[in-house]
């Protein structure tokens, strides 16, 4: 029997996915997750923003930001490009890349811009551009949503001209969305997404004199979580007060109904939605997105929910972090990857790794200690719970092996039950033996396995052996 998807929101019984689906990626198989490995020096403060971007000569750079200061990776180090910042409790970096430049705002301050064919840090952007909490580029403006003045307004430059923000020149202008409050996100593009809490509106080049149609295609579904949103192909994610939701820009579609929604809501911190951030591995065909759990002794993010857009499945990890990001490799020559890793012999990264190949895309993270981080460790402990099965219908059955289509490190936990009503009991973690299944000899009408795994490259499945017992 294959592993089939995860469906935590559907009962138990009879449930025809997993019961639980964790330190796993979701796919036709279910593969490890590998543990965060940090490297280099640290941030000053939690990382409140991170992003990546090329210059024209291919080279990656990496930028992030804590409260206080602007950063870029320098060999596997953070070093501050600009300081003095204040970045208040529920806001973030924001980053977006325009042309050669990265442009940054924290809602607090002046717009940060560095220049990456030419600055060495970044400096207020010049003109007379607004204070605002979330960038986009839509065709070529750079647009500001939620600007101090006014949350529910969006104002955009110059067209090809970050530096202008006189309303009537170049094509810059402003526009209130006058219904759905203030503006939580947005998403750029040939078009632009201006998310509210519930509602959506697509913003549209016309050109002059209007220059953009702003017109409400979501009514209902919003986002109040700016980090949720993301985006892969012609498709916008986000996370709503309903669930997990995609867009192509005229409706929005679930793509967890009657799968995570429940789940998730039951243990994400709803009052932290500003921690939410995401990530897109196009290799893996996934898209990550990091919370807080109602589990976080320190309020940082402590999961991950993990979709494969390709076969709609869902997974989850555990695991401490401050945010997680899309980042770009920096090729490291030999003097560099020895400053990074001063001893081979005690790296858990492999020189395999296209983290070592310049320019690669790689799901990366701020670990709580504010470095870098890899996930290039070990793999990490899977665990897969099934739903409850009756293997003969009508009569009670004794399970006495099980056999799992894992590789790695394998115990095996039974759940039994003899009616609906009762309380199941459990099996200590049973050892795979040399033949390859472990044993047991529980008699009842339902049973369960937990399948718990370490040391491993991939979880497909199960067979079993069970024998009718009768009765009732």
């Amino acid at each position: 029997m294959k592993f089939p998807e995860w469906l935590p929101d559907r009962d138990n019984h009879e449930n025809p996915g997993l019961v639980q689906c964790k330190n796993v990626l979701p796919d036709t198989y279910y593969k490890p997750i590998n543990s965060l490995v940090p490297i280099g020096t640290a941030m000053a403060g939690t990382a409140l923003g991170a992003f990546s971007m090329k210059d024209d000569d291919n080279n990656s750079i990496n930028f992030a930001g804590d409260a206080s200061d602007l950063y870029k990776i320098v060999l596997g180090d953070w070093t501050s490009t600009n300081t003095g910042f204040t970045t208040i409790l529920d806001d973030r970096w924001n980053f977006i890349e325009f042309g050669s430049n990265c442009v940054a705002t924290n809602s607090d301050g002046v717009i940060q811009v560095y220049d990456v064919e030419v600055d060495t840090a970044f400096s207020a952007l010049s003109g007379t551009p607004p204070k605002g909490k979330y960038l986009a580029v839509v065709g070529d403006f750079l647009v500001v949503g939620n600007i101090s003045t006014s949350a529910n307004t969006v104002q955009w430059s110059g067209i090809n001209d970050i530096t202008e923000w006189t309303a009537g020149t170049a094509e810059s202008d402003s526009q209130v969305i006058p219904e759905g409050g203030p503006i939580t996100g947005i998403a750029g593009g040939e078009y632009g997404l201006v998310f509210q809490e519930r509602q959506i509106t697509r913003m549209t080049y016309t050109g002059p004199p209007l220059n953009f149609a702003f017109d409400v295609f979501e009514h209902t579904n919003g986002t109040r979580a700016q980090g949720s949103i993301v985006q892969e192909g012609i498709y916008t994610y986000y996370l709503s007060l309903s669930g997990f939701y995609r867009t192509d820009g005229t409706q929005s579609f679930s793509i967890s109904p009657e799968k995570v929604n429940s789940y998730f809501y039951g243990k994400y911190d709803d009052t932290l939605p500003y921690k939410i951030t995401s990530m897109v591995d196009p290799k893996e065909k996934t898209i990550t997105w990091s919370y807080v759990g109602l589990d976080s002794t320190d309020t940082l993010p402590n999961w991950l929910i993990i979709y494969n857009w390709e076969l709609q499945r869902w997974s989850e990890a555990e695991i401490s972090h401050d945010l997680v990001f899309t980042c770009l490799s920096g090729e490291l020559t030999l003097d560099a990857l020895d400053t990074l890793y001063p001893d081979l012999d005690a790296m858990t990264t492999s020189l395999d790794s296209d983290f070592f190949k310049g320019g690669i895309s790689s799901n990366c993270a701020i670990s709580p200690t504010h470095q870098l981080a890899t996930f290039t460790g070990a793999s990490m402990q899977g665990v897969i719970e099934t739903a409850e099965y009756e293997f003969y219908p009508g009569s009670k059955s004794i399970l006495t092996e099980v056999w799992p289509l894992i590789d790695g490190d394998i115990t095996v936990t039974v759940a039994t039950r003899a009616n609906y009503q009762d309380t199941t009991t459990s099996t200590g973690d049973i050892s795979v033996n040399t033949l390859g299944f472990a044993p047991f000899t529980e008699n009842g009408r339902y049973h369960s396995m937990i399948f718990t795994f370490d040391n491993w490259t991939k979880a497909a499945g199960f067979t079993h052996r069970a024998e009718d017992s009768g009765g009732y």
